[in-house]
């Protein structure tokens, strides 16, 4: 793994346990994600917390984040496309789509790979891995998860 994934790993995983407070989609923390992203108070957040955690690790390493500031999965979805792989990765962001809507609607950090399935860090989500949360959590979802 190179330094600069060990470290958007190690800012994600820092806050592990993060919440919402005072409402939905709101608190100190998520809303100082939000802003970064340029998106207003009580947006929807797991996009914002994954583009921090890239930004502040980019920034940890001396490095210049390559991927403006994104808020949206859908728009950070297709800001990636060019880095497109075929399977996961440690360190990589996977997308969700429901069977309702074919856009992805939820987005997640890889922090290992498994047989079946890969272990997560997923901001706005919850114990039962809600894609509407209101908590940074790491979770364990089956390949089918990933799109």
């Amino acid at each position: 793994m190179n330094v600069l994934t060990q470290a958007v790993l190690n800012v994600a995983m820092s806050y592990v346990g993060a919440r919402e407070s005072g409402g939905n989609n709101r608190g100190p923390q998520i809303e100082a994600w939000l802003r970064r992203v340029h998106l207003p108070p009580g947006s929807s957040w797991c996009a914002a917390f994954q583009w921090c955690a890239l930004d502040d690790g980019c920034k940890q390493q001396h490095l210049v984040n390559p991927i403006q500031p994104c808020g949206g999965v859908v728009r950070l979805y297709e800001s990636l496309q060019e880095f497109s792989i075929p399977q996961p990765v440690v360190g990589c962001w996977g997308c969700h789509r429901s069977t309702k809507d074919p856009r992805p609607g939820h987005i997640f950090m890889v922090t290992d790979v498994m047989t079946d399935g890969v272990k997560t860090i997923e901001g706005n989500t919850n114990r039962d891995g809600s894609s509407d949360g209101d908590s940074v959590w790491q979770h364990v979802r089956p390949m089918s998860y990933v799109n």
